[in-house]
């Protein structure tokens, strides 16, 4: 842990994009599901 104390920014990016694309792809998934479920 102590390489990503020097470059804080760095790490806060890849932990948004990880966050960002799991909620993406859950919110995906959710609806392709309800959809289905519809027809």
């Amino acid at each position: 842990m102590e390489t990503n104390v020097a470059n804080p920014a760095l790490c806060w990016t890849v932990w948004g994009i990880i966050i960002l694309g799991t909620f993406t792809m859950t919110l995906l998934g959710t609806w392709l599901i309800a959809r289905r479920w519809e027809e």
